[in-house]
């Protein structure tokens, strides 16, 4: 996965559009299917709650395949970008002591994909507004690019790809 310039405003309210899009599918689903469900398994009052469950559950199933679907329309491109970039940054984080730890050392690997991990969520939280902790992770990536030029190393994220955390 490479990092790519992302237009906030646009990212913003397609989001917007999206998730209001998906609240209001879901809810009308779950009740078409939950009130088709009772009606052809007719049951005591108070005794539907499963009935309820697997309505909810075909509803979420819909607006999941819905999504799967459209992720590549153009319109979809922010939103499901920002979802890849996000579950790049998880597999990293999963790994993140072991990363640091052999960057630590110089590994050419670690420092790449500690690189693209900073990049990349410093580009995610100024997407999301997230600023809390943005202070820190740009201190971090100060720190990494000087560790770069200590050791005349000339790395960018761009060389990140998922295989280079299997060695972690």
């Amino acid at each position: 996965m490479h990092l790519k310039p992302i237009d906030k405003d646009r990212y913003r309210a397609h989001l917007r559009r999206i998730i209001t899009g998906l609240v209001i599918s879901f809810i009308s689903l779950s009740v078409v299917f939950s009130s088709s469900l009772i009606a052809l398994f007719q049951r005591a009052p108070g005794e539907n709650m499963d009935l309820n469950m697997v309505g909810v559950a075909i509803a979420f199933g819909c607006c999941f395949f819905v999504v799967q679907r459209l992720k590549s329309h153009p319109y979809f491109y922010e939103f499901a970008y920002v979802l890849d970039l996000k579950h790049e940054l998880n597999l990293i984080q999963r790994k993140i002591r072991a990363i640091k730890k052999a960057a630590a050392s110089d590994d050419m690997n670690a420092l790449i994909i500690l690189l693209f991990s900073y990049e990349g969520s410093k580009q995610l939280w100024q997407l999301d507004d997230n600023v809390l902790h943005l202070e820190q992770l740009e201190q971090d990536l100060v720190m990494l690019e000087a560790q770069l030029a200590e050791k005349n190393l000339q790395l960018t994220a761009s060389q990140y790809s998922r295989e280079l955390l299997a060695q972690f």
